[in-house]
């Protein structure tokens, strides 16, 4: 699988008039592509005509009457079905779609989903995707019943793609509960709710289910590779989708939907950010408005980038890890210089950046100590070192 692109994340980029000033920015230049015919099955009356073969004329054909559905179906399927009309009655308030101006300009946007998480002291937060509010400069977000309120961005962070704004809580009496997405099991239904392609299908609704409980995707955020730890669904995701809700049976959120793989011939693969990996990302957005992320105080190639791999005298059977070319902080404290080669964090192997990264920020907090082994001149070295803030 390839590293999915800024173009593989959900927010719908349009050009339309500002919503709630005479325009519709549901409709205009949105392009419409149909894959497949449509069919249309008409059982609404509860009757389905079907001919029956008695060798007679078809005009006199015997016409067999066959029971809707809600009148043979099993107790558990309504059951089931009243279910999700319950989820959607109580969850959808709480899905809102959020608007990022790109620039002064009132018809540049990008569009995407939010929901609502919380409210105290007249104010109403809600989550979405960092890729939504993305060089934004002005934000609106648009109520169940369509009311356009103003936003502010509270916080935002790329290696997670989620972010927090926060709208006038006045009438909001809904929010989302957040579930267990380490409870989730594989083959559970699933329901999707978003706005995907714009205001005309805001509060949509999909079904589907868990593909796989975790799965790690490789990615660019930020201008950065990256890997994301993911659920992933065959649940529709469409454009708009972005920072909208994945939810369980019993209509709690457990993801946070974010990306797809959108190839020709590629159906149902559909990713959600699982909601106990966005828990203590929200918290830190919501308290101060950024993710505080331990520094270690080098910028590295990796060695097998390099223009010439031979030139730091490694072992032979060392073929990997991360040149440095630049040194600061923590690192140059340790000891560290341009051309050392570091293997290993704390024992841990280190082949790649986003090794060092996801060893990093998953396991070290600000002030811990650090073990990094390192070559320099062919010979192996080790250092400990203080992890300091990081400055973004």
């Amino acid at each position: 699988m390839g590293l999915f692109d800024r173009d593989d994340f959900y927010s719908t980029k349009v050009n339309r008039r500002r919503v709630g000033g005479g325009g519709n920015a549901g409709s205009g230049s949105v392009k419409w592509l149909f894959a497949a015919a449509l069919i249309l099955i008409i059982s609404a009356g509860g009757w389905i005509w079907v001919a029956a073969d008695n060798g007679k004329d078809a005009s006199h054909t015997k016409q067999t009457a066959i029971p809707a559905i809600a009148e043979t179906a099993p107790q558990d399927l309504l059951s089931l079905n009243n279910q999700f009309i319950d989820i959607a009655d109580r969850v959808q308030p709480a899905i809102v779609t959020v608007l990022s101006y790109l620039t002064d300009r009132a018809d540049e946007y990008s569009l995407g989903s939010g929901i609502i998480i919380e409210k105290s002291e007249g104010k109403a937060l809600l989550v979405t995707n960092q890729h939504v509010v993305e060089d934004g400069i002005e934000f609106e977000v648009v109520l169940q019943d369509g009311e356009v309120r103003s936003a502010e961005l509270v916080g935002s962070d790329w290696m997670t793609d989620l972010a927090i704004l926060e709208i006038d809580g006045e009438g909001i009496d809904r929010v989302a509960e957040l579930g267990d997405s380490d409870e989730l099991r594989k083959g559970e239904m699933a329901i999707v709710m978003g706005n995907p392609l714009g205001l005309n299908f805001s509060q949509s609704i999909s079904v589907g289910v868990i593909s796989s409980t975790h799965l790690t995707v490789p990615v660019v955020l930020g201008g950065q590779q990256w890997e994301m730890d993911v659920i992933q669904t065959d649940a529709a995701i469409n454009q708009g989708n972005s920072g909208g809700a994945l939810l369980n049976l019993q209509g709690e959120v457990v993801g946070i939907n974010n990306m797809k793989i959108a190839e020709f011939g590629v159906e149902g693969l559909g990713f959600a950010i699982p909601i106990n990996d966005a828990k203590p990302i929200i918290e830190q957005l919501i308290e101060n408005g950024e993710v505080q992320r331990p520094l270690i105080g080098i910028t590295s190639i990796e060695l097998a980038y390099t223009e010439e791999p031979d030139a730091y005298d490694l072992p032979e059977d060392v073929d990997y890890g991360l040149v440095v070319v630049d040194v600061s902080g923590p690192a140059k404290e340790a000891g560290l210089t341009v051309d050392d080669v570091v293997v290993a964090l704390d024992g841990v192997t280190v082949y790649t950046q986003i090794d060092l990264r996801r060893y990093l920020y998953k396991n070290k907090e600000i002030g811990d100590t650090l073990l990094i082994e390192y070559y320099r001149d062919g010979e192996l070295y080790e250092t400990d070192l203080t992890l300091a803030e990081r400055d973004e």
